[in-house]
């Protein structure tokens, strides 16, 4: 995942579901990150020092969409990734950062590659060969994404390299793992997996430099990542193919994984909120230890 990098994922959920996104949805993916950068500046949340001008944003169908109002809107987004974005895409001639268009084949819920065609250096695309529009998602969601889009029952081997080529550009472009990274972005493993049938109709114009490699200082995430789809959007800040968990934490990178926060994938993400979760990650009321330490020492004494 994006988190068993380094970056801050920050998964926004949007009442209406993307159903019609347009303006006023990228424009409130930007003022989500702009509150995170804020509530660590003013030691309000448990991740501090996040740079507000390294970010990073990704979508899929309408949240593709969804992602390139957003990154229209701001210049501080260094890695873009559209999933097989849909609707308008026109917009994507006021990027300011590089991006990666990864598109599955032609279907009713796709754009396909008009997004690339306008979007400036530089730039990559491909298709993603035998995937469908649902395989962005995973399989447990995919079937409801098909009753909408039809197409292919879900693919795991696509679904993986959706995932596996917008983690690495993310990565690429906010953490500090270069090295690692770049073969994917238009690089030796990218022509590979082209040559091997894996990608097809592969397209750059420009050339993506990833960062250099460095370990991150403690506790400082340092840049931003998100993804979206017509019914899910994640976006973020500073470390794609997981390490697993114990890298996760030697890095200081927040424990974000899968099985911890499952809105982290790239499926879609239809209603997530309940009461329950409005609460401080802190219990404001301190429980009595007496009795606590009273048995400790009754156990050392035996």
């Amino acid at each position: 995942t994006i988190a068993s990098h380094g970056l801050v994922a920050v998964v926004l959920s949007f009442t209406d579901l993307l159903l019609g996104p347009g303006a006023a949805h990228g424009a409130a993916v930007n003022a989500a990150l702009d509150w995170a950068v804020m509530q660590a500046a003013g030691g309000m949340a448990p991740i501090p020092q996040l740079k507000s001008d390294a970010r990073g944003i990704t979508g899929h169908s309408n949240g593709g969409q969804t992602t390139y109002y957003a990154a229209m809107q701001s210049k501080l987004y260094k890695a873009i990734v559209p999933l097989d974005a849909f609707g308008d895409l026109s917009g994507g001639g006021a990027f300011s950062g590089p991006s990666m268009h990864l598109i599955a084949a032609p279907n009713g819920c796709s754009a396909g590659s008009s997004g690339f065609a306008v979007a400036p250096p530089p730039k990559l695309l491909a298709t993603v060969s035998g995937g469908s529009h649902c395989d962005v998602n995973d399989a447990a969601i995919a079937p409801f994404c098909g009753l909408a889009c039809a197409g292919a029952p879900f693919n795991k081997t696509a679904h993986d390299i959706f995932r596996r080529y917008a983690v690495a550009f993310l990565v690429c472009l906010l953490g500090s793992e270069g090295s690692m990274m770049q073969p994917y972005i238009g690089g030796a493993s990218w022509q590979a997996d082209a040559s091997g049938g894996k990608l097809k109709g592969t397209q750059a114009a420009g050339t993506v430099t990833c960062n250099p490699d460095a370990m991150l200082p403690m506790m400082d995430p340092g840049g931003m990542a998100g993804m979206g789809g017509a019914a899910g959007m994640t976006a973020g800040m500073v470390a794609p193919p997981s390490t697993g968990g114990r890298e996760a934490v030697r890095r200081r990178a927040v424990g974000f994984e899968r099985e911890h926060h499952a809105l982290l994938d790239l499926g879609r993400v239809v209603h997530r909120d309940h009461a329950r979760d409005d609460r401080p990650f802190v219990d404001g009321a301190a429980d009595a230890v007496a009795e606590l330490q009273a048995e400790r020492a009754h156990l050392v004494r035996e």
